[in-house]
């Protein structure tokens, strides 16, 4: 058995079938919001050597309701206290988390439902592809708790360009499901119903 399925996660859902490794955000209480425990998982996850070990693409989903309500506002509140250490490693952490995301060797596919917020948009954009729901919603809320989506910029450019760009990060609102196809957040758009079937039939095709 490969070493990260022997794994135990406490905040993720990770199985593997075929060459296909599907693994779920697993908070749904607390709508799957980024704690530094969730944040570890993921990079666990996304930094092994996936393809080495026969898999092809990796399925991500988020577990309830909804995708991702980003950062947990607990741990947030926390680091208004922290010390420039604690601060420094949050940052790594987050750098981390993206980058294993974006530099993973598998095809990586995101699917969204319900809610899509800060970092958890951050997470979901780093994927190669992105297959939201009907009813989901998006949103960079950064500005609104006086922090900057200074990572998420580095690469959110390669999705989204200009003005978009800037109304995305600058003044944040939510965007439903067809405003974030139309300026290339994401990559498609399905009905609720559809949406693991979307994200395995998108796989197949690709890796045909």
């Amino acid at each position: 058995m490969s070493q990260l399925l022997a794994r135990t996660f406490e905040r993720l859902e990770v199985r593997r079938d075929g060459d296909l490794l599907y693994v779920t955000l697993n908070h749904p209480e607390k709508a799957n919001a980024l704690s530094p425990q969730m944040v570890d998982e993921i990079i666990t996850v996304y930094e092994h050597p996936l393809r080495a070990e026969g898999i092809r693409a990796v399925i991500l989903a988020g577990a309830g309701k909804h995708f991702s309500a980003g950062a947990d506002l607990g741990y947030l509140a926390q680091l208004q206290h922290a010390g420039e250490d604690d601060n420094r490693r949050d940052s790594e952490r987050l750098r981390r988390i993206f980058a294993s995301v974006l530099y993973q060797e598998a095809l990586t596919v995101a699917l969204v439902q319900g809610s899509c917020v800060a970092g958890g948009c951050g997470l979901a954009t780093a994927h190669d592809y992105v297959i939201a729901t009907e009813g989901a919603r998006f949103m960079y809320s950064e500005v609104r708790i006086g922090f900057v989506a200074a990572l998420v910029a580095t690469y959110l450019p390669l999705r989204v360009r200009g003005r978009d760009l800037r109304e995305l990060l600058l003044d944040p609102q939510f965007i439903d499901a067809q405003r974030a196809l139309e300026i290339g957040l994401i990559n498609r758009v399905v009905p609720e119903e559809r949406l693991a079937a979307a994200g395995e039939e998108l796989v197949a095709g690709l890796l045909e």
